[in-house]
Formats: structure tokens, C-alpha cells, sequence
């Protein structure tokens, strides 16, 4: 008989079913004052035994911080391709010093990454610094610490992709990430994010918990496994009272928007403007500062809609809060908190209470109406002699 055998053909699906497996592509910026804690991060990643799934690492580091090997690796101030091996680090290649806030580095690091070890489920990992919708990074070794904002993340990601699917998970080991802005604008490019509202303690994930690739797990199982070994460093170094860390499926963002365009149309009158700048004033923020420069601003959307669900507030601005709610129960996966941080939600938005915090570069930030609209209305009334100058989010490049 010619062709394949029924008992061949079961035997190539069970291969073809064993064989599917992660590819992780870690975006490491090691040339700041993280680098001591992020070299710590590739050693807890050694010492994971990952299967046959492919973890490979850009990794920059710069003069001044950390001057310490990484196994058989010395140390180094360029920036080098690492691959996981059964013994540990592998040098690839020294790529000399490159930009890491440039988006043609991140671009050429995922395409290079998905083209020479294609799977079937592939994260994107970053680690340094993050500032949410202001973006991630800073790279030292440019004049002015250059980072990737959010137009240049989405950039990166988009040429890197070169029209290939979205990533199973984006992932940020970096403070203030899981935010609304971030999540819109990358969206398009993954399925699920996985990130922090909070500052992060500086030992981060424990990278340990990439064991679980052995088992080849699915995107939500792999991510919980962070989550919990997130959980459980933090406590064990008694740094847990502040943490937070949210797994959201980046599908659930429409009804999110029109929950958020709801809450919207029902702010027709003053007393409705007043009652969201008193539930804002009484949500769980994140990134406070004693210097209100360096407040970054954040509040938890999830508490701030609950507090918009009071008997003081209108019947349209209600329903619209308790749809909202809704809407992020559906969008947040999981997520885990700390003592300081139980009312944390999941899911963090820029709102300033006064509009001398207000930061003009966030009229830049791309794909956020309604949530702009509903900023400027309130800043408008607050301040109503002077106009919040918002561009036009139909002229904002995307």
C-alpha cells in the first residue's frame, strides 16, 4: 500500500504534538546601575532546567556596575547573543556595543531570534527599567541613557515580527508596566502580557520558575509559574508588602475601550466630573514620590472604578463603572499582591489629580481614546481657564 499508514500518521502526530515548544528571547539592558541584579537573574536562568525549549539573551552591559563573569563567560561591556545550554551560558556572539533604546536593535535581535529558533509558543522578554507609558530602558552607553518609549517598542516589535504572528507572551521583569497604555499599544503584537504596576524589588522574577518550560505548558500555565515564584522570592526576602504582577490577555482589550467610552458619555455634567477626581484621589497609585516631579502617576483602573460605583454618583456613571469592572475582570488572567497592595487590580492608567503633574509628553502617546478624552475633561474642569492641549487622536501616528 502507498503512502502513509494510519499507525505512521498517529505516530508523526504524536511527534509533531511533542515536539512543540517555546522559544523566549530575553531583551536584556544590563548597562545601568541593574546590572548587578540582573547578572543574578541570568545565573537563577542557569540553573533552570528548560527542556528543549530555546532561551536566548541580547545582553549589554556597561563599565562601572557589575564587573563580574557569568560562568565561563568573562565579564564583559559590549553586547553579546546568549543561548541556554545544558551547561549553562553559551557564548553565541560579541555584536560589539549596540543601542539597546534603539527600536532596530529590538527589531534585529526578534527577527534574528525567530528565524534561527522558530517554535511553536515564543515570549519576548524585557528586563531593566520601566516608566509604563513613558516606555522601558535607558541605555548608558548613549549620551543621553537612551530608552525605548512606547512608539519605539511597538516599532521594534512590528519590524521584528516582519508579518509573522503575534508572540504568545510579552513579558517586562521592570517597574510600572502593566499599565492600560502599555497594554493598547502592544496589543497588536502579542496575546498576552505579563508585567507589574508596581516599583518591582530589585531582585525581580526568580527565573527559576522557567523549569516549567520542560513541561512545555501553555501560555497561561507558564506565566502563573512567574507569577508565584514572583510571589514567593519576594516573601521569602521579606520584600512582598508592595509587589504586584498581572497576567492580562491582550484579546479582552475592546470591551475594556467601551466600557471605558461608556464611563465617558456619562460625564455630562460637573458633579460627575467631581465624583471621578474623588475616586481618583482614594485609588491604590503606584511610583509615589515625596518630590511630586518624580511621581509618576499611576493609579489602579480596577479601584478607581470601583470607587466610581457610589450611591453619590449618577445612574449613567454607574452602570458605566460596573461595566468597566467587568471588563477587566475579563482582561486580567491573574495577578498577585502584596499587603500595601490588595485593592491592585491588575491594570494601571495615568491620571494626575492636579494638572500642574500633568506631563505634556503624554499628548504623544498613541491609540488611548477614550481614556484621553476622559483626562481632559476632568483636567478641563478642574482648571478651566486653561485648556489641556491634547493632539487631535485621529492625527496621532500609530
Amino acid at each position: 500500500m502507498r503512502g502513509w499508514s494510519i499507525a505512521a500518521l498517529l505516530w508523526l502526530s504524536a511527534q509533531t504534538a511533542w515536539a512543540a515548544d517555546w522559544t523566549v528571547l530575553f531583551y536584556f539592558v544590563g548597562d545601568t546601575d541593574l546590572e548587578e541584579p540582573m547578572l543574578n537573574d541570568l545565573r537563577e536562568l542557569s540553573e533552570a532546567q528548560v527542556g528543549s525549549a530555546e532561551v536566548l539573551v541580547m545582553a549589554d552591559r556597561a563599565a562601572g556596575h557589575d564587573d563580574s563573569d557569568l560562568g565561563n563567560i568573562p565579564n564583559w561591556e559590549s553586547t553579546k547573543l546568549l543561548r541556554l545550554g545544558e551547561q549553562g551560558w553559551e557564548e553565541l556572539e560579541d555584536l560589539g556595543e549596540r543601542n539597546m533604546g534603539d527600536p532596530e536593535t529590538l527589531a534585529w535581535f526578534l527577527d534574528w531570534g525567530l528565524t534561527q529558533y522558530p517554535s511553536e509558543r515564543t515570549m519576548l522578554l524585557f528586563s531593566d527599567h520601566g516608566t509604563g507609558w513613558q516606555g522601558f530602558g535607558g541605555d548608558e552607553s548613549t549620551d543621553d541613557h537612551d530608552m525605548l518609549d512606547l512608539a519605539e517598542l511597538s516599532q521594534g516589535i512590528a519590524k521584528g515580527l516582519s508579518g509573522r504572528g503575534p508572540l504568545d507572551l510579552i513579558g517586562f521583569d521592570a517597574c510600572l508596566m502593566a499599565t492600560y497604555e502599555v497594554a493598547k499599544n502592544l496589543a497588536p503584537f502579542g496575546d498576552y502580557l505579563l508585567a507589574s504596576q508596581a516599583l518591582e524589588p530589585g531582585h525581580g522574577w526568580d527565573y527559576r520558575e522557567f523549569s516549567v518550560l520542560a513541561q512545555q505548558p501553555d501560555t497561561p500555565s507558564f506565566a502563573r509559574a512567574i507569577l508565584r515564584g514572583f510571589q514567593q522570592q519576594a516573601r521569602e526576602q521579606q520584600e512582598d508588602h508592595t509587589i504586584t504582577l498581572s497576567l492580562l490577555d491582550l484579546s479582552q482589550l475592546s470591551p475594556l475601550e467601551q466600557a471605558l467610552e461608556q464611563v465617558l458619555q456619562s460625564l455630562q455634567d460637573s458633579e460627575s466630573l467631581v465624583t471621578i477626581g474623588r475616586s481618583q484621589r482614594r485609588a491604590l497609585e503606584f511610583g509615589r514620590d515625596p518630590n511630586p516631579a518624580e511621581r509618576s502617576a499611576l493609579i489602579d483602573l480596577g479601584h478607581w472604578a470601583r470607587n466610581l460605583d457610589t450611591d453619590g454618583a449618577s445612574t449613567a456613571l454607574r452602570s458605566a463603572s460596573q461595566a468597566l469592572s467587568v471588563a477587566l475582570d475579563e482582561m486580567v488572567i491573574d495577578t498577585i499582591d502584596g499587603e500595601n497592595t490588595r485593592a491592585a487590580t491588575g491594570v494601571s492608567v495615568y491620571f494626575p489629580d492636579q494638572r500642574a503633574q500633568l506631563d505634556s509628553a503624554y499628548q504623544s502617546v498613541a491609540l488611548i481614546d477614550p481614556w484621553r478624552r476622559i483626562l481632559q475633561g476632568y483636567l478641563n474642569a478642574e482648571a478651566p481657564s486653561q485648556t489641556v492641549q491634547f493632539s487631535d487622536p485621529d492625527n496621532i501616528a500609530t
